[in-house]
């Protein structure tokens, strides 16, 4: 069985994801968007133990992490903005 899911939303809509031992930066953003319709600001839902068991093994055994390196902003300002379009039907 396939699942599709879509979300709708108005276009140019930003997803703001701060980390979770963080919450002076969660309330800073509160204050910086409040009012924005088309910014989303939710905390990272991940844990450590999370992030270690996301990672695959290699052809040859070795550990593959499948994400890309975190954005700049992830690693300094402790969150990071995604852009996200419309749904195209």
């Amino acid at each position: 069985m396939t699942y599709t899911w879509r979300l709708h939303f108005e276009p140019l809509m930003r997803l703001v994801v701060v980390k979770r031992s963080h919450p002076f930066v969660f309330r800073g953003l509160e204050r910086q968007f409040e009012g924005k319709a088309d910014v989303c600001l939710i905390w990272d839902r991940r844990s450590g133990s999370e992030r270690r068991r996301s990672r695959r093994l290699t052809a040859t055994g070795e550990r593959a992490d499948r994400r890309q390196r975190p954005a700049a902003s992830w690693l300094e300002n402790h969150y990071v903005v995604a852009k996200l379009e419309p749904a195209r039907d």
